[in-house]
């Protein structure tokens, strides 16, 4: 309980206490709350009517759902504030060829195709002798190469802070390869993780109660991501002063960093909770 308090402070402060500009949002805020608070009481309603051999997988779900949004709402930055880097901030040119800022929002799926094989033989092989990792460090995995990732935007960044210099494409390209990574830790496992540790007359509803946790992250990552000009500008204070977007970028290696090692702690209690579901 103590952990999942933390996390939700974290979040808090990065997503909400830090950005002021959101503070004019007063009500928006007050509803988002109302309708946590809400969710969370009918999440541990759920939970308290199952069975008792049920009760334990069932809640890890609804745990790994709240770092599975963490997760996602920085990763899909790749569709705003990543791409508009990229456009804007980014020196594209490849010998006498620019290279067409929608060629980046490929590399991901590129990626996929050329590492999701070795992904599923790593995890498999591990399995076969015993040492699965577990799904808890799966996703401190996935959250720390997210984390990893967003340190090369940082360091794009402050490059690109002078408006007469641009950007490698290279961090851009490195920032890709370590979400790719992340998200092969975190989301293929976590889907899988849902159908084995679900009661099996709930398997096909706690799977879409998992993708509202995707969209919830989706919608706060746009919230966030219009949040990029006033942090450059310096209208938001935050406790590091990078300069240009590197403030901004930071936002996530922070925050994904964190909630990263937060469940890595939370690791061994969640395993026991988990009753052996792999």
């Amino acid at each position: 309980g103590v952990a999942i308090a933390a996390l939700f402070a974290l979040l808090h402060y990065v997503y909400v206490g830090a950005p002021a500009a959101l503070a004019t949002v007063v009500s928006g805020r007050s509803v988002a709350l109302v309708l946590a608070t809400l969710a969370v009481g009918w999440a541990v309603r759920f939970v308290a009517r199952l069975g008792p051999n049920e009760r334990g997988p069932t809640a890890t779900i609804f745990v790994f759902m709240l770092f599975n949004a963490v997760f996602w709402l920085a990763f899909e930055q790749a569709g705003s504030s990543l791409n508009l880097f990229t456009d804007l901030r980014t020196n594209r040119m490849l010998g006498g060829f620019e290279v067409p800022t929608t060629w980046f929002q490929s590399v991901n799926a590129g990626l996929i195709f050329l590492l999701a094989p070795v992904f599923a033989g790593l995890w498999s092989w591990l399995g076969r002798r015993g040492r699965d990792p577990g799904q808890p460090v799966k996703i401190a995995l996935g959250l720390g190469f997210l984390s990893l990732g967003y340190v090369f935007m940082v360091w794009a960044g402050r490059v690109a802070a002078d408006p007469a210099v641009k950007a490698s494409m290279a961090f851009v390209l490195a920032t890709y390869f370590w979400h790719t990574v992340g998200e092969l830790c975190l989301s293929p496992t976590g889907l899988s993780y849902v159908t084995k540790a679900a009661p099996e007359r709930y398997v096909s509803f706690l799977m879409g109660v998992w993708f509202i946790s995707t969209f919830l992250a989706n919608l706060g990552g746009g919230l966030v991501a219009s949040q990029v000009e006033a942090i450059e500008r310096g209208e938001i204070a935050l406790p590091w002063h990078l300069g240009g977007q590197a403030d901004f970028f930071m936002l996530f290696v922070v925050s994904a960093g964190a909630a990263g090692l937060l469940i890595f702690l939370m690791a061994p209690r969640l395993g026991r909770l988990a009753r052996g579901v792999a």
